[in-house]
């Protein structure tokens, strides 16, 4: 593998591998927000004397949670890898990086294997002169896909911010409750 070649996988591998992790933090603060309504959901439902002996409300609401769970842990790992794949993060590459349409993408292609009749030296050579042209971070390079994951990430952290206002207020009108409700 060339110099070059390895260098713009490389560049890709680390554009991928950022968008991944905040868009895994972005599930884990819904992930929280989710689970804060099944509190609230909880608080409500429990009633002022706490939950009635003998009542399944309280195994539904962990089995809703434990859907919820596996449900966003399928659903984000669906979507990474579309959202996420080699086309749409080659093209948010270029846009960020000011390059023409399929300019990385087709390095990507043409490195892995060089048709017939196509110069492996200059193949070397575009790959090379895009690799050179990816200057910046990962966090600079992700384009529109990080700022899409950015604003999952907002909006994610405000309505964490909400539910986590709302506990606060049902614990602060009655901690008797918002204990068995919770316990």
């Amino acid at each position: 593998m060339s110099p070059a070649r390895e260098g713009l996988e490389q560049k890709v591998r680390a554009v991928r591998a950022h968008l991944t992790s905040r868009a895994f933090a972005a599930a884990l603060v819904w992930a929280g927000a989710a689970a804060g309504v099944v509190m609230a959901a909880a608080w409500l439902l429990a009633g002022a004397d706490g939950w009635r002996q003998g009542s399944d409300v309280p195994l539904v609401l962990d089995l809703l949670l434990l859907l919820l769970a596996a449900f966003l842990a399928l659903g984000v790992r669906t979507g990474m890898r579309r959202w996420f794949a080699e086309a749409p993060l080659s093209d948010a590459i270029e846009k960020a990086a000011g390059l023409r349409q399929g300019i990385v993408r087709g390095a990507l292609e043409l490195g892995r294997s060089v048709p017939d009749g196509v110069s492996a030296a200059l193949v070397g050579r575009a790959t090379a002169e895009t690799t050179a042209a990816l200057t910046g971070q990962a966090g600079e390079l992700s384009g529109g896909l990080g700022a899409t994951v950015s604003r999952w990430m907002r909006r994610g952290a405000g309505a964490l911010t909400g539910v986590a206002v709302v506990l606060a207020l049902l614990a602060a009108v009655s901690p008797d409750r918002a204990g068995r409700a919770w316990s």
